[in-house]
């Protein structure tokens, strides 16, 4: 994101030249950074974030659909020497290596980018999802892709944090997002205007202090939220979490950065997870000694629950309509969801294919 440039140029923004600091002494960067972009800089922002919908968009068989040659012509030229921008190039291309160490290189390369965008991480997240619904299945990993999951799903979840309030804070600070005069006056050393400081504490008092409301909104309401499975274990305390990197208890509630780790089990009973759908359950026997990424789980769901995937209406028993959606599918019927797509792919049938991508694009953009 952008910076003050210069040593000097902090010096004049936060006055040090006036308290007979030298300009060309070291300045520590400020613990937040200052919100000094134009429209156009910020615009800038969202290129890539924009063009991930609209590579989503151009998929669906709908009135106008973008193009999606040229879209991605179109981001080569924009962005030419942006990694995340290369990374979902080479993604929306099919070019994805077979083994998970080489696309968790891949993804964390992709994170040194400019750009900000939560949809970026999405398309990291559908790619190791992918892979773990077609890889080696979770008991039988090495340990070098036990650990590529490990470290890259960590990652995706403190980048994902680490971005989203970058970029919510400056939607919701109104006080910082006021046009460029009214945020300048900071550095000014005639202060605010009546009009200013009016403005600010009104600001203050819808907001409760703006970061504030920013920082409450996002933790009441975690990332991909409309992603998030319900559960209850038959074995309470068995199972432990990963999650942001620390292990936390298991609080029947699975993300979609979480990592279930399995213990080994000898002589015990198996775990087995059940997820309510609907009027119904589904269960789910956990393999032992494993590590289960949000991927596995729906996988190991859709393995041992097969009957309900069959028929041309199974989407039925898997609707749900969380808060703010309509005639929103359950995450469980990823799996089957994106078998049928491929097949009807291969099939070069249009027709069958067209209802399911809509369902596929609505889980993939969380």
């Amino acid at each position: 994101m952008p910076r003050a440039a210069t040593a000097a140029g902090l010096a004049i923004c936060i006055g040090l030249a006036a308290s007979g600091q030298a300009l060309g002494a070291e300045v520590k960067e400020p613990a937040e950074r200052p919100v000094l972009m134009t429209d156009a800089e910020a615009a800038r922002m969202q290129i890539l974030q924009s063009s991930i919908v609209q590579w989503y968009a151009s998929q669906l068989r709908g009135h106008r659909a973008p193009n999606a040659a040229r879209l991605r012509a179109g981001l080569s030229k924009a962005l030419p020497d942006d990694p995340g921008a290369k990374y979902f190039l080479s993604f929306a291309e099919g070019k994805r290596p077979e083994k998970i160490e080489r696309r968790a290189q891949e993804i964390i390369g992709a994170f040194k980018t400019e750009q900000r965008s939560l949809c970026l991480i999405g398309i990291a997240w559908r790619d190791v999802t992918e892979w773990c619904l077609e890889g080696p299945s979770p008991e039988k990993r090495a340990a070098s892709e036990r650990k590529a999951l490990r470290d890259t799903v960590a990652r995706l979840g403190e980048t994902a944090e680490a971005w989203r309030a970058e970029i919510f804070a400056d939607k919701l600070d109104p006080f910082l997002r006021r046009p460029l005069d009214y945020r300048r006056f900071y550095i000014s050393k005639a202060g605010p205007s009546a009009l200013q400081r009016t403005s600010r504490d009104l600001a203050t008092k819808r907001w409760s202090e703006g970061k504030n409301a920013t920082e409450f909104l996002l933790a009441e309401h975690p990332y991909a939220e409309t992603m998030q499975l319900q559960f209850a274990a038959s074995e309470d305390g068995k199972v432990q979490c990963l999650r942001g990197g620390k292990i936390v208890n298991v609080d029947g509630t699975l993300r979609v950065f979480d990592l279930l780790l399995v213990p080994k089990q000898e002589g015990a009973k198996p775990i087995v997870l059940t997820f309510p759908v609907g009027t119904q359950t589904l269960g789910v026997t956990l393999p032992p000694n494993t590590e289960l990424t949000y991927g596995d789980v729906l996988r190991l769901v859709h393995e041992q629950n097969a009957g309900l995937f069959e028929g041309n209406d199974f989407l039925r028993r898997f609707r749900f309509s969380p808060q703010g959606a309509r005639n929103a599918v359950s995450p469980l019927a990823l799996p089957e969801l994106l078998k049928r797509q491929r097949q009807f792919e291969a099939d070069n049938n249009a027709g069958e294919s067209a209802p399911v991508m809509w369902w596929l694009v609505d889980l993939y953009l969380f």
